[in-house]
């Protein structure tokens, strides 16, 4: 098995402060709106707290747009996170499966080497 709705994915960013943040394939929500975790993904990245929500459209792309990331995709069944989605849940399998793979050290090593020397 590739990918599927609730595969686990680890976004990190490219500031200073190596920004790591768990997630899932598969959010669904309105068509002509960004669905709530990407935008709970995006204020992560950009190091905003959990209570900020964009004021309207144009505060969404100011703030909420992270820069240039990195997504490590998790394939396989024993990286599908089962049901009840809850973000604590994300964060907890997202951390397993980063630490499987080596850990964020391991992860921007692999970005340097293989993808971005400047990242």
């Amino acid at each position: 098995m590739g990918l599927g709705q609730r595969s686990l994915v680890v976004a990190v960013s490219r500031s200073a402060t190596r920004r790591v943040v768990p997630g899932i394939v598969g959010d669904f929500g309105p068509a002509k709106e960004i669905g709530e975790a990407s935008i709970a993904m995006n204020r992560a990245l950009n190091g905003l707290p959990d209570t900020e929500k964009p004021k309207h459209r144009q505060d969404g792309i100011a703030r909420f747009q992270a820069g240039r990331t990195a997504v490590l995709l998790f394939p396989g069944t024993g990286f599908v996170l089962a049901r009840p989605i809850t973000g604590a849940r994300v964060a907890d399998a997202g951390q397993d499966a980063l630490d499987k793979f080596g850990g964020m050290d391991k992860l921007y090593a692999c970005i340097k080497s293989e993808i971005d020397p400047n990242f």
